[in-house]
This record gives C-alpha cells, sequence and structure tokens, in this order.
C-alpha cells in the first residue's frame, strides 16, 4: 500500500508512524519549509496518552509535562470565587499531561524522521481519483500516483477543499490568543498566582485562562468575540489587541505587556469542522481537517492521535480501504460529535456577558458541590474504549 500524507503535525505524523510499522509505504507532505516549534500548552488526555505509550514516546512526554493541581476561578474584579483540586477531574479522563506542543510535537517527529521521507515546503494542488490509485500535482508541479491519499493539514485543509465539495467550517465567532512567558517570576508575584494553577476569569463576552507552570514561567489563554470580519491581528498587532480587550482586568495588562515579542502569540479566529463522512472514494481526512474541535475542551490533540491509530489499525485490519475508512470513523465519531457540541455550548456560556449569565456562573461555581463540577469540567464522552493490542 502506497499512502501519501497531506500533513506534518500530530495526526499526519502519528498515522506515518503506525502505518510504516505495518509495511505501507508512506510519504509525508508539509507545506511549511521546514520542521518548527508551534503553539504554546495544550493536554495530553488518557486517549492521547494510550497511543503515545504504543509509539514508545509516553516516558519522554511524562518527563516533559508540567504539573497542573490547583484551579482557581476569579471574576472581572480578580477576585478568587473558588479553589478546586484538578487531580480527581485528571483521574476521571484517564490521566493528563500538561505539555508545551512543540515538546509533544517533536517526540512524534523524532519517531518517524529517520524512518520515511518527509518533504517539506510543498502541498497539493490537484487530486485526481481513478479505479488504480489518486493521482496528485504538487504546487511545484510534479506528479506522482498513490493508492490512497490522507488529508491532515488542518482547519483550512487543502486536501478537504479539494476532494469534497462544499464547506465545512463552522465558525463560533470567537477569537483566540496564546502565549508562553518564561523570565516572569515578577509578573506572577504581582498578579498573586501561585505554581502550578490554572487560574480561570469569567468577564462579559470574554475569557482569560492562566496557567503557572512554575514560579517563572506562566502560558496565557485568551479568547474574545470574532473582530469586525473575522480579522486575525498580524504579529505587531496583537499586543494592542489584547490591552483593548483585556487590560481592565486587574494585572491582566502587566501579564500582556511582559511578552517583549509579539511573534510569539499565536493568534486565530477559532471555528470547527463539521462534515457528514470522513472519506471520499480513496482520499481520507483526520485530525482538525476532519473534526476540528475548537480549543476550548484542549482534547483536540488526543482525539487526532486516536484517529490516526483507529485508521492506521483499520487498514491492517480490513479488506478494503472503503471498509478501513467506515470502521475508522465508525468508532469515534460519536464522541467527536458529542465533544463539538460541548465545545460550542462551552464557549456560549463562558462567553455570554448578559448580567443574569455572569450572576449565574459566579453562583454556580462558588456553590455547586465540587464533586459536580469535577464531572461538568471532564471532557471525557462514553463509548471511547481503546483497543489495546499492539499495531
Amino acid at each position: 500500500m502506497n499512502v501519501l500524507i497531506v500533513g506534518g503535525g500530530i495526526a499526519g505524523l502519528t498515522l506515518a508512524h503506525f502505518l510504516e510499522l505495518h509495511g505501507a509505504q508512506v510519504q509525508v507532505l508539509e507545506r511549511v519549509a521546514g520542521f518548527r516549534e508551534i503553539g504554546s500548552m495544550t493536554a495530553m488526555y488518557g486517549e492521547g496518552m494510550r497511543v503515545a505509550e504504543e509509539m514508545g514516546i509516553l516516558d519522554r512526554l511524562r518527563a516533559m509535562s508540567y504539573r497542573q493541581e490547583t484551579q482557581v476561578l476569579r471574576d472581572e474584579r480578580g477576585r478568587t470565587v473558588r479553589t478546586f483540586d484538578l487531580r480527581p477531574a485528571h483521574a476521571l479522563q484517564g490521566g493528563v499531561l500538561t505539555l508545551r506542543r512543540a515538546d509533544w510535537h517533536l517526540a512524534v517527529y523524532e519517531t518517524v524522521k529517520d524512518r520515511l521521507p518527509i518533504r517539506f515546503g510543498a502541498t497539493v494542488r490537484a487530486l485526481h481519483q481513478h479505479e488504480a490509485g489518486v493521482d496528485v500535482t504538487l504546487d511545484d508541479g510534479s506528479r506522482s500516483t498513490h493508492d490512497l491519499v490522507v488529508g491532515a493539514d488542518g482547519i483550512g485543509s487543502v486536501v478537504r477543499s479539494l476532494a469534497f465539495a462544499g464547506e465545512f467550517r463552522r465558525p463560533v465567532n470567537l477569537g483566540l490568543m496564546t502565549f508562553l512567558l518564561t523570565g516572569a517570576a515578577d509578573v506572577i508575584r504581582h498578579a498573586g498566582l501561585i505554581p502550578f494553577a490554572v487560574n480561570e476569569w469569567f468577564l462579559r463576552g470574554r475569557y482569560i485562562e492562566i496557567t503557572t507552570l512554575a514560579e517563572d514561567t506562566l502560558a496565557g489563554i485568551f479568547v474574545y468575540p470574532s473582530l469586525p470580519g473575522h480579522h486575525v491581528p498580524r504579529a505587531e498587532e496583537r499586543p494592542s489587541v489584547l490591552r483593548q480587550q483585556f487590560g481592565h482586568v486587574p494585572a491582566i495588562a502587566d501579564v500582556i505587556d511582559a511578552v517583549r515579542d509579539p511573534s510569539l502569540i499565536y493568534c486565530d479566529d477559532m471555528g470547527q469542522v463539521v462534515m457528514p463522512k470522513w472519506s471520499h472514494g480513496r482520499v481520507v481526512l483526520i485530525g482538525d481537517a476532519a473534526y476540528a474541535l475548537t480549543p476550548m475542551l484542549g482534547v483536540g490533540g488526543s482525539k487526532a492521535m486516536r484517529g490516526a491509530y483507529n485508521l492506521a489499525r483499520a487498514l491492517k485490519e480490513e479488506a478494503t480501504y472503503s471498509a478501513a475508512f467506515e470502521r475508522y470513523e465508525r468508532g469515534i465519531r460519536g464522541p467527536i460529535e458529542t465533544l463539538q457540541k460541548q465545545s460550542r455550548s462551552m464557549a456560549g456560556f463562558a462567553l455570554n456577558g448578559s448580567p443574569p449569565v455572569m450572576l449565574a456562573k459566579i453562583t454556580l461555581f462558588r456553590y455547586l458541590p465540587e464533586s459536580v463540577v469535577v464531572r461538568m469540567r471532564s471532557a471525557a464522552p462514553k463509548g471511547t474504549a481503546f483497543e489495546s493490542s499492539r499495531m
């Protein structure tokens, strides 16, 4: 089997690893010019940990992970509403590793980089399916034929646009900025943040999460209503947008001002990908290309790895690629749809700024039993049992 994977992120490289293990000829295309570290902090949940264990990289990821023990909920004036122990929620989800996305990506990349060809600085311009395979034309004009093509090229997937008719991106009308800040001990002290804690601010129409990863390191997530025309600010504009949106919150302006290099602020207009089917003929999609979730629940990386694992296993064990595609989709579509619905609901609730809803939020999290809040915040829908035998 000759497989072209378009996209060298976590999903595409995980799939490449498992396909190569059972004898497939695999090539990966990645549009960027070379491997690079991107993204801020993310979380790996139980399913992702199981796939990482199968890949032999779980111990490495554990060693690179950050402690996350406490959650602090704050109001618009910065006052503490309630403090929770995060460990019960993590246990419900099969464990959690808090990671730099770049570390996660690098660990997956290094499992495959010496075993199979990865071509950087290239992407697909045209696809033509026929009975014997898929003819692929790249942006440089070169051509090749493959038994299967996998789109693992993210929410703006080129493969999806070429192989599937229709528009499947669903905007959620939210902007997102994230960054990782080191050497920030003074900022952390001034803001009254304790180490190894997730701090959340419930604001009118906005949301802040700042995780203190160490005494001098923090990761910030800022969510706000989409800018007019769904404008994604250029790097040099991002600090001023953050100040406009969040500078009124006590101590937050100091956090924003501590980011000296605006290019370190990741920014995007959030959305989901909702499709009735993830395959068409010999072309199939995985990860954000098929089922982008938005970062509101933080489970996209784990679900991308799980989808890649499921697809590789199905291609190994089913008699035809069409049967394998159906099995792959059947295995995770239900949980994915549940998570997408949860993500939309959470976004609507977290960013609803009307006075009654703001009062309800504060009351809810101040007085509900902690066991109830733990279950509410657990992003682990049922029906996702892992197939445990090795590839």
